[in-house]
């Protein structure tokens, strides 16, 4: 089975390009799980469905299960653009949408999404409430009634002064604060908190539907304080809301005091958080900013507020809290995911949609399987079906695929915090047929030509390819195939790369075991593939010798290997040659002795006129030489060490030759030459 290791997105179009395939739609456009549309003054809504896939796209929608057909306030464009304008408060738009895409390889349809109308209610009508405080103490005012605002996270709460929107307090600043549940704190009060003839209101903000609500009113009366006391830092509000995986959350620590506290956050290993990309602090570290939620992020988070100056027990004075920050997330894909495939008929194929919950979460809950848009009841699941499940239903079997099963599959499963959704397409081709099978053997004696042939066909978009093997009885493996030819000589492949020829014409006796052995071809495309195997031997009788292979695309190595011994023999020449070169005309040691001995050759040979001496008159240089010629030209034989003594006319000492075996100045006559120079 080849299974496409492509991504979603893009992947349909690369595959019909390439192999001209008709493929199912896929849908490369997530929604998000919910959208907000207001219900008054004019406003549009707009949603771009995209998909991949062969040929024409049909799009359309549904909502709430329905087919959503052109109208003047609701629009689907061929594109599958979902166009929606509200003018009016009769028109209703809301429910759950989804997209379907469509082509003659099947239908595919996209996560489903809700449309949903935003919300902010009034503050009830109440008196303004009356509320006191002392300088330099702690003090907050709630807003009390909230109105109903959604959807949450575009709704936000700001304090106003007086009367109207305008007068805005800023709670970023060191010394005012505002929590999530949008209660209003004074870290300490001052005797300017309090508005004469004037009073604190709540305001929630909707930016969905740009209004503000105001109510909670509350007059602030202050009592002075002339020499203000220390006051010891309290931590009066912390919050961890719940995090999902991806994205970023934010937790609060407010702490009162005076001098104000400052604040400073630590992991669980109590590792100091200094912010980065990572982590940011905001409003004097009260926030704690954390991006890119992942699972280990789940931990307490300390926060410490500490003053500067020594309390009672001559300790700085330090106040300490934990936040457990809980992170989820809708079920998360393993590795193991359904991935698009191109098979052949007959075959089995599995689609995986194998996917787990954070830490300490339930499991995800079963999958939902659909083909081409339409859920696959459990009806048509089971043992004597075409579809099977597998691993508590998040594996889907498709037995023996047809062409007719081409199309688009999607699991979707969820758990409390999300839905996931999955697709993949299938498409089912023609197998490869082989019309002509190669011999399962045969036997192949020497001088004789024998062949290997295959004939095979397959779908019209593939172009089938041959790779063969060779195995020899000594177990060596030889290829040819598109890229690579080591086959020997004899063995020769058509054009087409259907039929081998074994050409034993030339192999005599024990030389015919160069081409037996094992064959294999392998037919193929990049989507199927068929290998078959050939077995050929030759006469018992014949006994196997030293194979020695000539590759078709390369050298015998018999020759190789003299081409090495000869390369190594002209190496080792070289050598010696070197080596009687460097020893030639080198310092000869009697010179060197000589000298030590106070005698100087050079200058002696000089005095003694042996460096004029000219070719002696009567010399003959086509009469040859003889060591044993005496002074009256008669050969004199040396049969002993006495007639040697003879020659010389004078006893031959051998005490006087040197310890190196000369016997240079042994002979000198002092009272010939009171030099010092020797005789040669």
């Amino acid at each position: 089975m080849y299974f496409l290791s492509l991504l979603l997105l893009g992947s349909s179009l690369f595959l019909c390009q390439i192999y001209g395939v008709t493929l199912p739609p896929s849908i490369t456009t997530t929604f998000q799980p919910e959208y907000y549309l207001a219900n008054h003054g004019t406003v549009e809504f707009k949603v771009d469905c995209t998909a991949t896939g062969s040929g024409s796209i049909t799009y359309k929608w549904k909502v709430n299960g329905a087919q959503i057909n052109d109208y003047i306030l609701r629009r689907v464009f061929p594109n599958g653009t979902l166009f929606i304008s509200v003018s009016n408060d009769t028109f209703q738009p809301y429910g759950e949408y989804q997209c379907f895409a469509e082509n003659s390889g099947g239908t595919a349809l996209s996560n489903k999404f809700a449309l949903i109308e935003p919300k902010l209610s009034s503050f009830p009508t109440k008196p303004t409430s009356t509320q006191t405080a002392t300088e330099f103490q702690y003090k907050s005012i709630k807003c009390e009634d909230r109105p109903t605002c959604r959807p949450t996270a575009s709704c936000s709460t700001e304090w106003k002064i007086g009367e109207g929107t305008e007068n805005t307090i800023d709670v970023t600043g060191e010394r005012i604060a505002l929590d999530s549940d949008g209660t209003l704190h004074f870290l300490y009060v001052l005797d300017s908190d309090q508005q004469v003839r004037s009073y604190y209101g709540c305001g929630v903000w909707n930016k969905v539907v740009s209004l503000l609500a105001k109510g909670s009113l509350t007059e602030l009366y202050v009592t002075s304080v002339a020499n203000p006391s220390l006051v010891d830092a309290e931590i009066k509000y912390y919050n961890a809301p719940i995090g999902v995986v991806g994205k970023s959350v934010e937790l609060q620590c407010i702490a009162s005091g005076y001098p104000i506290p400052s604040i400073r956050w630590y992991k669980k290993d109590d590792v100091e958080i200094t912010g980065g990309d990572k982590y940011e602090l905001k409003n004097f570290n009260r926030i704690l900013k954390i991006n890119a939620l992942t699972a280990d992020d789940e931990q307490g988070y300390k926060c410490s507020a500490v003053q500067t100056y020594i309390n009672s027990n001559n300790v700085a004075n330090k106040k300490t809290t934990t936040l457990n920050l809980n992170v989820t997330g809708p079920p998360q894909a393993t590795k193991d995911q359904m991935s698009n495939v191109v098979d052949p008929e007959g075959n089995d194929i599995k689609f995986s949609c194998v996917t787990t919950s954070l830490p300490n979460e339930n499991e995800p809950s079963t999958p939902i399987w659909y083909y081409n848009g339409a859920r696959i009841t459990t009806a048509e699941i089971g043992p004597e079906q075409r579809y099977q499940t597998e691993s508590d239903g998040k594996v889907l079997v498709i037995k023996n695929i047809q062409k007719s099963n081409s199309g688009s599959f999607q699991c979707q499963t969820s758990n409390s915090e999300g839905v996931f959704m999955r697709a993949a397409t299938l498409v089912v081709i023609d197998p490869i047929v082989v019309s002509t099978e190669p011999p399962n053997s045969f036997e192949l004696l020497p001088e004789e030509v024998k062949y290997i042939g295959i004939e095979a066909t397959t779908d019209a978009p593939y172009t089938l390819k041959y790779s063969w093997t060779f195995i020899n009885t000594d177990g060596d493996i030889f290829y040819n195939n598109n890229s690579v030819n080591t086959f020997p000589s004899q063995l020769v492949l058509s054009s087409d790369r259907k039929n081998l020829t074994l050409d034993g014409s030339n192999l005599e006796g024990s030389n015919i075991y160069t081409i037996v052995g094992t064959y294999k071809v392998q037919v193929h495309h990049e989507e199927d593939g068929k290998m078959f195997e050939t077995t050929v031997t030759t006469d018992d009788t014949i006994t196997p010798g030293p194979v020695v292979v000539t590759s078709a695309g390369g050298f015998n190595p018999i020759i190789i290997a003299i081409i090495l011994g000869v390369i190594v023999l002209f190496i080792v020449i070289f050598l010696i040659v070197c080596l009687l070169y460097r020893n030639r005309g080198g310092t000869y040691p009697l010179d060197k002795k000589e000298l030590a001995a106070g005698h100087d050759p050079e200058k002696e040979l000089a005095n003694s006129g042996f460096h004029d001496l000219s070719r002696a008159d009567g010399f003959d240089d086509e009469k040859p030489t003889n060591d044993r010629m005496s002074l009256n030209d008669s050969e004199k034989d040396y049969d002993s060490d006495d007639d040697l003594d003879q020659e010389y006319g004078m006893d031959f000492d051998t005490s006087k030759f040197n310890e190196d075996g000369s016997f240079i100045g042994q002979y000198a006559d002092s009272k010939r030459h009171q030099t010092n120079q020797s005789v040669v």
